[in-house]
Formats: C-alpha cells, sequence, structure tokens
C-alpha cells in the first residue's frame, strides 16, 4: 500500500470531521456542562447556539483542503457564522472569558478527533501529513475564535454606549423634574420671609399649598427614582 500524501489525509479528515460534526459538537456541549457554572439550559436556552457549531466544524473541515495560500478568513460565509454566534452569545449574556474557553475545548476536541483519525488507517501518515493538519485546524479554529470575540465585543461596545446615552437622557429629564419643584418650594421659603405676608391668611394659604403640593411632587419623584434604581 502507497504512502498516504498530505492532500489526501487531509481529505480523509475533511469528510470525516463533516460526517462528525453531530458528535464533535455533543462532545463540545458534554465538555462545556462540567465547566459551567450554572445549569445549560440557562446558557443555551435555545437550538440557534448549537446549530452553529457543527456548521463551523464542517467549515473547518472543508478548510482542511483548501489551497495553501488561501485563509478560512477569506470564505465570507464561514466568517458570517462566527459573526452570527458572536452576536447569539452577546445576547445570551456570555463573558469574553466563556467565549475564549469554549473555542480552547472546540480546538482540544478537533485536535485529538485528527489523531485518532490518523491512528485507525492501515497506513498511518506520516508526521509531517498530521502536522499540517493540526497546523490548519489551529489556524481556522483561531480565526473563528477571533472573529467570534471581536463581533461580540463590538455589541457588548455597541450595547454599552447606548446604555449612557439612556442614561444621559434620564439625567436631563430627572434634573428638569427636579428643578420645577425645588424652584417653587425656594421661592415659597423666600415669600414667607416677606414681613408684607405677615397677618395675610389668604396668602399664607396659598404659599402652603404650593408648598405641600410640591413636596409631595418631590416624594413621588424620589420614589420613582429609588424604584428604578432597584
Amino acid at each position: 500500500m502507497t504512502l498516504l500524501t498530505a492532500d489526501s489525509f487531509a481529505g480523509i479528515v475533511s469528510e470525516r470531521m463533516a460526517a462528525e460534526s453531530i458528535g464533535l459538537s455533543a462532545q463540545w456541549f458534554t465538555r462545556l456542562k462540567e465547566l459551567l457554572p450554572v445549569a445549560a439550559n440557562e446558557v443555551f436556552p435555545s437550538e440557534q447556539i448549537l446549530d452553529h457549531i457543527p456548521l463551523l466544524i464542517v467549515d473547518i473541515g472543508h478548510y482542511l483542503q483548501a489551497p495553501e495560500d488561501e485563509e478560512i478568513a477569506a470564505n465570507a460565509a464561514v466568517i458570517e457564522k462566527a459573526r452570527e454566534l458572536g452576536v447569539l452569545r452577546h445576547a445570551q449574556q456570555a463573558s469574553v472569558h466563556q467565549l475564549l474557553r469554549e473555542y480552547e475545548i472546540l480546538g482540544e476536541i478537533l485536535e485529538a478527533f485528527v489523531g485518532v483519525e490518523a491512528a485507525r488507517l492501515p497506513m498511518p501518515p506520516t508526521a509531517i501529513e498530521c502536522f499540517e493538519v493540526l497546523r490548519r485546524v489551529t489556524r481556522a479554529t483561531r480565526t473563528l475564535m477571533r472573529t467570534t470575540v471581536e463581533t461580540f465585543i463590538a455589541e457588548y461596545t455597541s450595547t454599552i454606549q447606548e446604555r449612557n446615552e439612556r442614561l444621559k437622557t434620564f439625567n436631563r429629564m430627572a434634573s428638569h423634574e427636579l428643578r420645577t419643584p425645588l424652584g417653587t418650594l425656594l421661592f415659597a421659603a423666600a415669600a414667607l420671609e416677606q414681613p408684607v405676608l405677615q397677618g395675610d391668611t389668604s396668602r399664607l394659604t396659598r404659599i402652603a399649598e404650593a408648598i405641600r403640593s410640591n413636596t409631595q411632587q418631590l416624594a413621588r419623584l424620589v420614589e420613582n427614582l429609588q424604584r428604578i434604581a432597584r
């Protein structure tokens, strides 16, 4: 039997990776569940995330047979899947650390898979052939990880900016709402100091009413602010 070429071993691994993408994804998910601090269904509440992993594994397998000078980043469809994964993980409130760990585990599983495939062949590939396939698996995994993390960070930054704008708008509105009754109270306090009002029961009653209503308004505003803070 003739020795396998690098291309033939890459082709075998590529086909096997596509065929076993669901099983490899299951291994990935099992490893993650052992590390997650919360229930798995709280981190993966939908099938969207899990559906992306087999697709990415298939794409990594295809990359193994790509020309030497071709990068997986040139495949727009693959990169788009990685970006979608970043958006989904942000929506599910993951962390950058968790994303990095997820891809690290995926890389470990794929690298182990290459070793298993090499061992099961009647005529094992050479060390150079194995090294080339492993190099491509590592390069592809890192590229997809970088794309996912960059998208995640962009989504996170956008969310922070949006929240800051909302906070600024809220502060302006709160300041306006507080300023009006405070101004009335200051005016009423100054009016009470005027000697001309002494004995003017009618005007004193109106001022007292203004103080009472504006104090109630301030109390309601403070209560609302406390509720929002909670």
